[in-house]
């Protein structure tokens, strides 16, 4: 939500063309990873690899 580098349109679009992606917009992050996000985004990144087996 926060990130310089690209807005969230930005994701938006990008989530819209990639077939069955989820877009996380996470309040408070920007173009890095924040160490009170770490646990939202392992969860992400394990939900996805567990549905694309």
């Amino acid at each position: 939500m926060d990130d310089p580098m690209f807005v969230p349109a930005c994701g938006e679009d990008t989530a819209q063309a990639i077939s069955g992606a989820e877009l996380m917009l996470l309040e408070g992050m920007g173009h890095d990873m924040p160490p009170q996000l770490y646990e939202t985004i392992v969860d992400a990144i394990e939900r996805t690899a567990r549905c694309n087996k």
